[in-house]
C-alpha cells in the first residue's frame, strides 16, 4: 500500500501539501524553518531524523496533536479483543538470526530512537 496524499490526509487529518503544520509542530530546525519559509533546503535526512526525534509527549508533539485530528499513541486506547483472539507474543526464536522469520501471522517491527537509546544506556 502506498502512502499517498489521501492516506496521509486520512492519518493525519490534514493535508500537509495545502494546510502545512505549523512550525512548532516540528523538532529539526531546518524542517521547522522549511515549515516558515518555502526557500528553506531540507534534505530526507532532515526528515528521517523529524520521524525519529518527534516525540508525541514533548511541546512539538502536544503542539501538533492541538493542530491535527489524528489519534497518535498517546490516546490509544486497548483494543477489546474478542476472546482468544488477542495477540500473543510468541517463543523467542531460535537460531543465530541469520535464517528466515518464523511463521506468525503479524510482524512488529520497532527501533529506538537515539534519545530513548542514550537515556537507556545512562
Amino acid at each position: 500500500m502506498l502512502a499517498d496524499r489521501k492516506w496521509v490526509e486520512r492519518n493525519l487529518g490534514f493535508d500537509p501539501i495545502t494546510t502545512p503544520p505549523p512550525p512548532e509542530t516540528f523538532v529539526v530546525k531546518r524542517v521547522k524553518d522549511a515549515a516558515a519559509k518555502k526557500t528553506a533546503k531540507v534534505t530526507a535526512e532532515d526528515f528521517r531524523r523529524e520521524i525519529i526525534d518527534f516525540d508525541s509527549e514533548s511541546a512539538e508533539g502536544r503542539a501538533f496533536m492541538a493542530f491535527s485530528t489524528s489519534t497518535g499513541l498517546s490516546r490509544f486506547t486497548d483494543i477489546p479483543w474478542p476472546k482468544g483472539l488477542a495477540p500473543q507474543t510468541g517463543p523467542k526464536p531460535k537460531g543465530n538470526g541469520k535464517g528466515s522469520l518464523p511463521r506468525a501471522d503479524v510482524l512488529v517491527v520497532t527501533w529506538p530512537s537515539t534519545r530513548a537509546t542514550r537515556s537507556a544506556a545512562c
